[in-house]
This record gives C-alpha cells, sequence and structure tokens, in this order.
C-alpha cells in the first residue's frame, strides 16, 4: 500500500511538473536541434595550467522524441576540450543519443590548457558537431589560451576610459576582443607592445566574421612609441607561420573624426582589413613605421585633418592602394617607399599604390553628376611610388584647375603608363623625379624593400629635407645614416653596400 501510494505520487508529481514545464517551454518547433548558446566561451585568463568546465543545453522542441545520429568534438583526440554528453563521458564521438520530446540533453565540456605552450594561439577554437537526419549543426568552443592580458569580449563593445592617461607596455601581450573604443584621453602604447586583435566570432552557417578594431573616438588619442630595436606591433591572433602574412586577420586602426594627437613611432600595423583609416578633420603623425599585408588599403584618409608620414614603408596592399587619400584633405609624405606586386605570398594588387580625389560622389547616378567637394593638399618628396601595374598613381579630380586639387612629385620615383593622355598632368606636375625605371628592391618575394645595387633611386633623392620635428632627415627607416645628407637615396631605404 505504501508502495502503491509512493508510486501514485511521484507520477502526480511528474504530471504536474511536466504540465508546468510543457506549458512555460520557451522554445518553438524549427525541426532542428536547438542550442542554448551558438559558443560556448571559457573566459579564464590562464596564467597556471587552468581548466575550466562549461555546459550548454541541445533542446528538442518537437512533440515526439528524436534521435541524434551523432555527436562529435571536432579536434578529435588532438583536441583541448573534452566533453560529457548526460553524465557519459565522450572520447571524440558517441552515436543515437535520445532527446526526448520538448526535453533538452546537458553537454559539458572541459579544457586543460598549458598557456606557456609558446605555439598555442591565444585563442583556441573547437567545435561540437551534431548529425541528425543528414544535416549538421554545430556549436562552437573558444577558450583563452596563453598568457595575455584579455580586452574586451564576444558580442560586445568595450571601452577604454583614458582620462588617466594608461600606457601598455611589454610585459604580457594584449588581445583585443571584439572592438575597443577608446575615449576622454591618451592611450600611449610602449616600447616592446604587441596587440592582437580577434574580433567578434559569429556563427552563421559556419561563417566566421572577425572585426577586431581598435577605436579612437574624437575625445581620444592614440601614441606609439617604439623603437628601432622594439617596436610596437598590431596585428592579428593567429600564431601559426602560415598565417604570418596573410591579409584581411582583422578590420585596422580607425581614428575617428576629429581625433588629434595621434603620433605613431616605430610602429607595425600587418594583415588587416585597413591598416589605419584617418576620418574627417583627424590628425596622423607617423614615423619610422611599417603598414603591410592589408586586404584593402594600407593608409586610408578620408576628409584628414593631416597625415604626415615620414621614413615609412607601405606594402602588400592586395584590395585597395597602399596609400588612398579620398575627399581631400592634407597630406605630407618625406622618405616613404610604396609598393606592391600581384601573385607576391598570395597578395593581390587590384588598384594602383598611390589614390587621390577631391569629392565624393552624393548620387547614385552614373558619371557622379552630383558631388560634394573637399580640396586636397598633399606633397610627395623623395618617395618611391611603384609596384607590378603599368601604371601606379591614379587622381580623380572635380572642378579642375579651381584650387581644389594641389600636389607635387618631388624627386620621387613613380611608375605611370606615360602613353595614357590622362597620366599627363601627373607627368607633367612632377619635379625631378625618376619614371619607370625598376628601383631593384633586394627581394620583393620576402618583402625586403631595401634597395640593391645600381638601383636608379641611389643618390637621386632631394638633399637637406627635413622631418616634421624640425630635425634633418639624416637616418632611414634602418637608422643608417643618409650619404651624411648629401645625395640621399629616395625612398625610406638607404642603399648601404
Amino acid at each position: 500500500m505504501k508502495n502503491a501510494l509512493y508510486i501514485i505520487t511521484l507520477l502526480g508529481v511528474s504530471i504536474y511538473l511536466s504540465a508546468c514545464f510543457d506549458s512555460e517551454f520557451p522554445y518553438e518547433k524549427t525541426g532542428t536541434l536547438q542550442f542554448t548558446t551558438d559558443t560556448l566561451a571559457f573566459d579564464t585568463v590562464f596564467t597556471t595550467i587552468g581548466s575550466a568546465t562549461r555546459f550548454f543545453k541541445v533542446v528538442n522542441a518537437e512533440d515526439d522524441d528524436v534521435f541524434i545520429d551523432k555527436i562529435t568534438l571536432g579536434g578529435g583526440s588532438g583536441s583541448v576540450f573534452r566533453l560529457n554528453i548526460d553524465g557519459t563521458p565522450v572520447n571524440t564521438s558517441i552515436e543515437n543519443i535520445k532527446v526526448p520530446a520538448r526535453d533538452s540533453i546537458y553537454i559539458f565540456a572541459e579544457v586543460t590548457i598549458d598557456p606557456n605552450f609558446g605555439q598555442l594561439p591565444f585563442i583556441i577554437h573547437d567545435e561540437v558537431r551534431f548529425e541528425m537526419n543528414g544535416n549538421e549543426q554545430r556549436v562552437v568552443l573558444e577558450a583563452w589560451g596563453q598568457n595575455a592580458i584579455y580586452v574586451g569580449s564576444k558580442g560586445n563593445l568595450a571601452v577604454l576610459d583614458c582620462s588617466s592617461n594608461p600606457v601598455w607596455d611589454a610585459d604580457l601581450p594584449y588581445v583585443v576582443y571584439g572592438i575597443l573604443f577608446l575615449e576622454n584621453g591618451t592611450l600611449t602604447l610602449d616600447e616592446g607592445t604587441r596587440i592582437h586583435f580577434h574580433g567578434a566570432l559569429i556563427d552563421a552557417d559556419s561563417f566566421f566574421y572577425n572585426d577586431g578594431i581598435m577605436y579612437v573616438l574624437e575625445s581620444a588619442s592614440l601614441k606609439i612609441k617604439g623603437t628601432i630595436d622594439n617596436p610596437v606591433i598590431l596585428e592579428g591572433d593567429r600564431l601559426e607561420p602560415e598565417f604570418d602574412e596573410d591579409p584581411g586577420q582583422w578590420a585596422g586602426v580607425l581614428l575617428a573624426a576629429g581625433s588629434k594627437g595621434n603620433d605613431f613611432e616605430y610602429a607595425e600595423i600587418k594583415n588587416s582589413i585597413i591598416g589605419v583609416r584617418v576620418d574627417s578633420s583627424a590628425e596622423l603623425t607617423l614615423r619610422n613605421s611599417i603598414i603591410h599585408n592589408t586586404q584593402s588599403s594600407n593608409l586610408l584618409g578620408y576628409h584628414s585633418g593631416f597625415i604626415n608620414a615620414e621614413n615609412c614603408l607601405f606594402y602588400s596592399s592586395s584590395g585597395g592602394n597602399n596609400v588612398q587619400l579620398a575627399y581631400g584633405g592634407e597630406y605630407d609624405f618625406r622618405h616613404c617607399t610604396m609598393a606592391t606586386y600581384a601573385s607576391v605570398n598570395r597578395i593581390g594588387h587590384s588598384s594602383p599604390v598611390l589614390s587621390m580625389n577631391n569629392f565624393i560622389c552624393t548620387s547614385q547616378d552614373l558619371g557622379c553628376p552630383e558631388y560634394r567637394l573637399n580640396p586636397i593638399n598633399a606633397d610627395f618628396t623623395n618617395c618611391i611610388i611603384y609596384g607590378s601595374r603599368p601604371t601606379e598613381i591614379t587622381i580623380s579630380e572635380k572642378e579642375a584647375g579651381n584650387g581644389f586639387f594641389n600636389y607635387t612629385l618631388d624627386h620621387c620615383l613613380i611608375k605611370i603608363d606615360s602613353t595614357e593622355d590622362f597620366n599627363v598632368p601627373i607627368l607633367s606636375t612632377s619635379q625631378d623625379c625618376v619614371v619607370n625605371k625598376d628601383p631593384l628592391f633586394v627581394n620583393i618575394h620576402q618583402f625586403n624593400y631595401q634597395l640593391d645595387t645600381l638601383s636608379p633611386a641611389e643618390g637621386m633623392a632631394k638633399a637637406g629635407v627635413f622631418g616634421f620635428n624640425g630635425q634633418l632627415l639624416s637616418k632611414d627607416l634602418k637608422q643608417n645614416n643618409r650619404n651624411d645628407g648629401q645625395d640621399p637615396d629616395i625612398g625610406c631605404y638607404e642603399y648601404i653596400e
């Protein structure tokens, strides 16, 4: 009797709970499995051997039981993750898993990482794959894998208040996870600082979008204080050799409209979509810096307050320009080298090295009949502008001759198709330039843009050119003397025997 009563009581409670659960079940029928997250993130900073456990639920919103054909850990036995599926430890996969009608099962994941193992990427990915009725679904596993300072989080916008003028140093690398906004002061990156951009991971039909970006707002500025021996490096977070020169891994640095006081010295910015974008009225001074291997432009000035660059190297812009100066602005480049060659280490070259224009279209009509003008003033002194295209300089000008388009090419080495009529103005305004002669870089396939023996750039630069600090530019990007100021070489590097 007691047993029967006990069973009846349990049955009643079960029916009651089931009814409550059923009436409040928060999932709609989709005909597929549903998950309580698309990415299971292990967001502990691992400063010693780290281990953590997280879980998510697999939900069946249908009125009938379903059987998952197979659940697999993507990385297999070599993964740093381990699974437990509804109480059953799983090595690499498990088959024929029942999920009751309008119910769910738990999947626990554990990760153990030794962050002192230097070959690990900063952020480690794997995935749990679900196969059912010929369809595959997946949940991403993500963990931080090295000693670093992690800034931001998935799906969120991080804001750094710089009112105390913080300084980031080289003690540990920084990993910017998503989009980082700077506001209310100056962030200084001390010599040797390394920043790795990861971006937000979005799982939509297995599409991963990386939008890691440093966004300097109007109220903030960014100062980079690298040295020749300890430059400041901004790049993606993939450390494997095959990603070392792979463009488009993160979005880039954006100096928002009105941002002042941005000063980069011995900075290397690589493998982004756009290296640095300087927006309307924003200002930037670049010294002894390298921007390279971008999916679009290395440096984009858009209606900029000014961009001043000296002893800088811009190379390998795959889908844009090395230097793109759009919608006017104030620009001055001294002893800079700009070069891109197609099909060198997976680099494309769809656009000329240098592009300049003084307008934006305000209608979609063919020929841009409606537009807004902004004056452009651009000076290039002792610069190399060269690549594998027939013409490496392009200008788009509205209202020619009305003072809205002013530029000089003084003692530069340039490549331009002299047979094209639209290039005549460029040739006619150049002063003492070397035209259509291969600069003879040491090795473009190894990205060595120093000058080789008998380069036509040797001894052809204008002497006595000063930097933006008022001192003579007597040293090159590698701090070699520029022939003691007599007959220096064009570009950012001086030829050294």
